[in-house]
């Protein structure tokens, strides 16, 4: 089997963990990965070899999901790897997706701090967008807080 350049010259998950920190993110048709635009197909694979890696790996040792006005969940989630502490944090929607993970000592306190602000900017946009405008917009507040409230008891 023949080998494509974009499958010879991509990183191995490991390499990547080892560099202590991935982003990723995607916008439409715009793939990124630690900065550099990427195919499709290769953030897939990394995207899936990441999943794997940590499924097979790792132990989950506590996750956090909300759901703020969409249907996909963001999380939190922490694991313990031969590797180290990895934490995660996942955002995705139809049209887009960001994805941080951080490898080390203080890595749990870095997808902690981002799920934080994620959850902080959500509820102040909340708050300024559909303040009186949406039925819903207090209970959507209060579960964002609850959200909040569960993700600041992580360990760190």
């Amino acid at each position: 089997m023949e080998n494509t350049a974009s499958e010879v010259s991509s990183p191995s998950i490991e390499d990547l963990l080892g560099r202590g920190r991935v982003e990723m993110w995607r916008y439409y048709d715009r793939y990124v990965i630690n900065n550099k635009r990427t195919s499709v197909e290769e953030y897939e694979k990394i995207k899936k070899d990441l999943y794997t890696y940590l499924d097979e790996n790792c132990e989950k040792v506590d996750e956090v999901a909300y759901a703020p006005l969409e249907e996909t969940p963001r999380h939190v989630t922490l694991y313990e790897c031969p590797i180290g502490r990895v934490g995660v944090f996942d955002a995705r929607a139809v049209d887009s997706e960001v994805l941080h993970v951080y490898v080390g000592g203080d890595a749990w306190w870095r997808a902690k701090l981002d799920s934080i602000d994620d959850v902080q900017t959500t509820i102040n946009w909340i708050l300024r967008k559909f303040e009186g405008l949406v039925e819903d917009a207090d209970k959507i507040e209060k579960e964002l807080r609850l959200a909040l409230e569960k993700v600041e008891k992580l360990p760190e």
